[in-house]
């Protein structure tokens, strides 16, 4: 499995400097699941039509293609406690998901720095092709 982030998922729907990079490395990983919390849903979409409301079917689509993990109340109670306490709530709900899929995940993929270097120190394996 391959999870997703807010920030990775929006270069896939609008073009960004890395989208035709991760866009490459996903088509090598062909078949693998992409998976994510389920705020995937209400954050792609708001961030991709913030400034492009045309995206919106686009960011629907891509949403659908994506497995997502409910907020569980197990998910809730890491998210208080994973990585550092500078992580902003809604990384730290994504990394908990992350965590709560545990050994079948294959990438983490964020463009988030301070997300990215969380999610590396408890030892996930984090990918950000550029």
């Amino acid at each position: 499995m391959i999870y997703l982030d807010t920030s990775a998922a929006a270069k896939l729907v609008q073009h960004e400097r890395e989208s035709q990079a991760l866009a490459v490395w996903l088509a090598a990983r062909i078949g693998r699941p992409l998976v994510s919390s389920a705020l995937i849903y209400p954050e792609l979409i708001r961030a991709v039509t913030r400034h492009r409301p045309g995206l919106a079917d686009r960011a629907i689509a891509l949403s659908q293609r994506i497995m997502t993990v409910p907020i569980a109340a197990d998910i809730v109670a890491s998210s208080a406690t994973v990585g550092n306490p500078g992580l902003r709530t809604l990384d730290a709900i994504h990394l908990a998901t992350a965590v709560a899929i545990g050994a079948e995940l294959e990438a983490f993929v964020t463009y988030d720095k301070r997300l990215a270097a969380a999610a590396a120190e408890i030892g996930l394996t984090v990918a950000a092709p550029a």
